[in-house]
């Protein structure tokens, strides 16, 4: 979110190297050096990183869920979930949950498994509502022809993001892997049809 992201990529990833040069076995500083590398789209490095936390500390939750994200962006979704899963058994009262269940829900969307998106972005929401599981509700209840509901989440989403437009969600750059563009476009797709916006093209 930052207002000059290379700049500040380049100070964090020199702040974590430091860290990690003095203290190796760090598994909260290789989380952090994770995340770096997953905002430059560098996610075979990222999840490589996600996998030495885990290493070095079986019990960080956060580590397992956003190893899970880096395999959707991946493009390997289904592989995603035992990891979220586990996130989620660690640590069943965090306060990330609402944000791993919508992991779990995207990852159905990107297997085009639309009712189950569904069942997990709603208990997302439940838990504490935020933007982007409404993107997954519309898209997947309008492939699955529930136009009131798709219409409902394009409502809460609107409330949340002010001026959100289908071209902001197919320009969001999340990853630039084929497998997971292309499934992607499915959920471009599907705010179009619940009624989001077009928004600008240029």
């Amino acid at each position: 979110w930052s207002d000059n992201v290379t700049s500040d990529l380049e100070i964090a990833e020199e702040n974590i190297s430091s860290i990690i040069a003095v203290d190796p076995q760090s598994a909260l500083a290789r989380l952090v050096r994770g995340d770096i590398l997953r905002t430059k789209h560098e996610l075979e490095d990222s999840l490589q990183e996600y996998q030495l936390a885990i290493e070095r500390d079986r019990n960080i939750a956060v580590a397992y869920a956003t190893a899970g994200l880096v395999k959707i962006f991946l493009g390997e979704a289904s592989e995603a979930r035992p990891l979220i899963a586990m996130a989620m058994r660690l640590s069943p009262r965090d306060p990330l949950t609402n944000v791993w269940k919508h992991y779990m829900c995207h990852s159905y969307v990107h297997r085009t498994e639309w009712q189950e998106a569904v069942t997990w972005c709603n208990r997302s929401v439940a838990d504490l509502p935020f933007w982007l599981p409404y993107v997954d509700l519309a898209a997947a209840n309008a492939w699955l022809g529930h136009d009131k509901e798709a219409k409902a989440a394009v409502a809460n989403l609107l409330k949340l993001m002010p001026g959100y437009t289908v071209q902001k969600w197919a320009n969001a750059d999340w990853s630039r892997n084929p497998t997971f563009l292309k499934e992607y476009q499915l959920i471009v797709e599907g705010l179009r049809m619940a009624g989001l916006p077009e928004g600008a093209t240029d």
